[in-house]
Parts: structure tokens; C-alpha cells; sequence
């Protein structure tokens, strides 16, 4: 897991299960996301990478049939430094459940 594939082969990876996805970035943070609504089961699937070496803490808020996110303390969002975080979340944004994946695992 120590190289990091582009924000595309992520986009790539949920178009091959819809074509609804939803891209969001923290700009300046070098943490890219990629969201996937999932009508069937009532959920929000998520991917969230941070590239950074440094863990970071971030808030999620919908605005517009989009997904922002920004740099805010926030322990159920807290990303370990270079990894890649599943999300499973409702459609208030509030976690459901999360999967961390770095080079240690």
C-alpha cells in the first residue's frame, strides 16, 4: 500500500458500480474522497485518502447534491497518515461504520 494510485483509478473503481458518485477534496490537505450513494441499502459508501504523512481530522457537510469536506477536529473522522478509509455512512452524514487501510494492515 505504499504506492498511491490517482483520485481516477478511485473514481474508476465506483463506476463500475454507478455512475452516481460523488468526488470531493480538501484543497491544500492532500486528502481526496470519492462518495457513492447507495439507494438500496440507504447509505452513503465512501472513500477518503490521505496522502499526507501527517494524520488529519476532518468534517463532512452536504451542500447542493454535494459532499464538502473540511480540515475540523473530529474524532469520527480522524485519518491516519497515508491511508485509504472506507466509510459507510446515513444520509445525514453521520458514520455508520469505518475501515482504516495503511501499509500496517
Amino acid at each position: 500500500m505504499t504506492e498511491y494510485r490517482s483520485t481516477a483509478w478511485i473514481y474508476l473503481l465506483f463506476s463500475d458500480f454507478s455512475v452516481e458518485f460523488v468526488p470531493a477534496n480538501v484543497t491544500g490537505e492532500k486528502i481526496k474522497a470519492v462518495f457513492w450513494p447507495n439507494k438500496d441499502l440507504n447509505t452513503i459508501i465512501g472513500v477518503i485518502v490521505n496522502y499526507s504523512d501527517e494524520k488529519r481530522s476532518i468534517v463532512l457537510k452536504k451542500s447542493a447534491n454535494k459532499i464538502q469536506l473540511a480540515k475540523k477536529p473530529n474524532e469520527d473522522f480522524a485519518l491516519q497518515e497515508k491511508s485509504i478509509t472506507l466509510v459507510y455512512l446515513n444520509y445525514n452524514l453521520e458514520l455508520i461504520r469505518k475501515k482504516v487501510y495503511t501499509d500496517q494492515n
